[in-house]
């Protein structure tokens, strides 16, 4: 059964402050910060994936594969790494944000543990354009889906200075492709145009 890698992961992350005597406003900025290195852990390993599809790569030995599959799997297991400490946070909304990142990263190592098998038991027929074909779907998801992370933080929650060093951070990760806009009128969003996509289709 060939296995290809056509649709998208998408990632919404919230940050919701509840009250000053709950969450400080430095603790929301380092909850966000946290976030940011952990997606920025899941995008090294799927950067390097992309790389190698773009050059055409194919594999003579099984060492070679294992390689490439330790450098993606650590990259997700680092970025889960990240966030499992907040799992037992004293704040409801941010233990079940990170519950629901940890849950997402977790499923994304499942699939590609499926991928590796594949390619580990036939190095042969392994091309990255079956594993991940970016080129197509990137036309199709580019025109219509938008990976968001989002962060709602309530107003005073966070000084201007924060807010600003959070952005500067995403921009640094993620490239001139985030805009950080203005969400009714309290909260902030940020809005990532390109980011992490991957999924399983069988076919």
């Amino acid at each position: 059964m060939k296995i290809k890698a056509i649709a998208f992961l998408v990632l919404l992350l919230a940050v919701w402050a509840g009250t000053p005597q709950t969450l400080s406003g430095g603790e929301a900025y380092i909850f966000a910060s946290d976030i940011i290195k952990s997606l920025d852990s899941f995008y090294r390993g799927e950067k390097h994936i992309y790389e190698k599809y773009q050059e055409g790569k194919t594999y003579a030995k099984i060492e070679e594969i294992e390689h490439d599959i330790n450098i993606y799997r650590k990259g997700l297991a680092n970025a889960i790494l990240l966030v499992k400490p907040y799992l037992n946070h004293k704040i409801q909304s941010i233990r079940f944000t990170a519950q629901k990142i940890t849950s997402s990263y977790q499923q994304g190592l499942n699939l590609f543990d499926l991928v590796s098998d594949q390619m580990l038991k036939k190095p042969n027929e392994v091309k990255f354009i079956t594993i991940l074909d970016y080129e197509n779907a990137l036309k199709e998801i580019a025109t219509n889906v938008t990976v968001t992370i989002m962060a709602l933080i309530e107003r005073n929650m966070l000084s201007k200075n924060q807010i600003n060093a959070l952005k500067d951070q995403l921009i640094k990760t993620f490239g001139e492709t985030i805009k950080v806009e203005p969400k009714e009128k309290t909260l902030n969003s940020v809005l990532a145009a390109h980011g992490f996509w991957w999924a399983l289709t069988k076919e």
